[in-house]
């Protein structure tokens, strides 16, 4: 669960993982002067916080924090508060990360941000306020400099705000597509295809396989969004041959039996690659 954060909370994870203040190049901010969203786990607790601030039309994401990492926490609060801010009027969102933190870069730019200034030297300033800052980061970098990214973000057609969430396939480009786009609370996510992360072909000639890395490849873009599998209100099942429907069917009634979307089994004369048995669409709304 998604909800606001308290300035207890705020301060707790910032005391914990940042000190106090947090300094970058627009500002020096302490709990007070942020807003945030923190991430809740299947227990109730605490495993991820945003923070951002306001001016004008701009907005900066002051910290990003999620435990344990790769569990793609991170995404999620990242997407909703661009969401958030989006609603609000912000039409660009900017961060910074220091030059030791090439992961943090690069996750930022496959969540479609772009590098946009370097501030040379930002550091002194960070321990001008904070002398406990170490002299090297990670890898035995030396820090010094800050990079910042930034996020331009447009409102869709009907005035509503549109995020477009990228999962960095070559087919994106080629076609001019979206893994999947958000529109307000409903996300929907582009037909998904068998394809492992090394690009070729899950499960040749096994449909069951094939369906389930589909939903996988879904699940993935709807917590990128904001969203879960819970969310579903719509599948469509594409399929080359009918007559083996039923594994296909197992799969999806793995993934969604407790939900129960509405859903359509479809057969296609076939798909880009013919390896491919299958490929799934699915539709989502969440509360917001």
């Amino acid at each position: 669960m998604i909800r606001a954060a308290t300035g207890e909370e705020i301060n707790e994870v910032w005391s914990e993982r940042w000190g106090l203040p947090i300094v970058t190049p627009a500002g020096c901010y302490r709990p007070a002067d942020v807003e945030g969203l923190v991430l809740l786990d299947e227990v109730g607790d605490l495993c991820g916080l945003i923070t951002w601030s306001i001016t004008g039309a701009g907005a900066e994401i002051v910290s990003l924090d999620a435990w344990p990492p790769g569990r793609g926490r991170g995404s999620r609060l990242l997407a909703r508060a661009e969401g958030e801010l989006q609603q609000r009027g912000a039409e660009r969102i900017s961060l910074v990360t220091t030059n030791d933190n090439a992961r943090a870069a690069a996750f930022y730019i496959r969540q479609g941000y772009r590098l946009v200034r370097l501030h040379l030297d930002a550091m002194d300033r960070v321990r001008a306020q904070k002398p406990q800052v170490p002299l090297t980061g990670a890898a035995s970098v030396a820090l010094r400099d800050m990079w910042e990214l930034e996020k331009r973000l447009g409102p869709s057609a009907a005035g509503e705000p549109r995020q477009l969430v990228s999962s960095g396939s070559p087919f994106e480009g080629l076609i001019g597509f979206s893994r999947a786009v958000r529109v307000g609370g409903l996300v929907v996510v582009s037909g998904t295809a068998p394809i492992g992360d090394d690009g070729k072909t899950v499960g040749p000639g096994d449909l069951y396989l094939q369906s389930r890395r589909c939903i996988e490849i879904a699940a993935r873009a709807l917590e990128r969004a904001g969203a879960s599998l819970a969310d579903v209100v719509r599948t469509r099942v594409l399929l080359t041959g009918m007559e083996r429907w039923q594994e296909a069917a197992r799969a999806h009634r793995e993934a969604f039996g407790a939900v129960r979307p509405a859903s359509t089994f479809v057969q296609v004369a076939g798909f880009i690659d013919p390896e491919w048995l299958v490929e799934l669409e699915v539709d989502a709304r969440t509360g917001r």
